[in-house]
């Protein structure tokens, strides 16, 4: 399978995933999150960036069900639901969306979203998300 690549920017993001914690970054002055990681600012490049964890709690943006595998690696995954998700401090990550079937009826946007965090043997955890029940 397709994996994150390990980049210094975006390591601290990645092993808190694997502690099931999602931290984003936000700009000292301005308290404007940001995604995906970065060195600088996205909202003024002068300025200093903290880590600040997150709840996770989003919605759905917008979505599409993929049933064409784009690469051999998705082959036995398709029909999948990928999707952006607005997390409630107002950043939008791309994900997929599991633990419902991947019918656009069952989708709805700006649903209310809550975290699952995938875990596999020696990759990165991936956080997607599920209907928040």
């Amino acid at each position: 399978m397709i994996q994150p690549i390990a980049q210094p920017e975006s390591d601290f993001y990645w092993e808190n995933l694997k502690k099931e914690k999602i931290f984003i970054q936000r700009s000292k002055n301005t308290k404007k999150f940001q995604f995906f990681p970065r060195e600088i600012s996205i909202h003024n490049p002068n300025e200093k960036l903290e880590w600040v964890e997150v709840s996770g709690e989003a919605e759905l943006y917008t979505f599409s069900i993929v049933y064409v595998a784009p690469h051999k690696n998705f082959i036995d995954h398709v029909p999948y639901i990928t999707a952006l998700v607005k997390l409630k401090e107002g950043v939008i990550i791309p994900t997929n969306i599991i633990n419902v079937e991947p019918k656009p009826e069952n989708l709805v946007i700006g649903m209310k979203l809550s975290p699952v965090f995938v875990h596999k043997n020696n990759q990165p955890t991936l956080l997607k998300f599920q209907p928040k029940k």
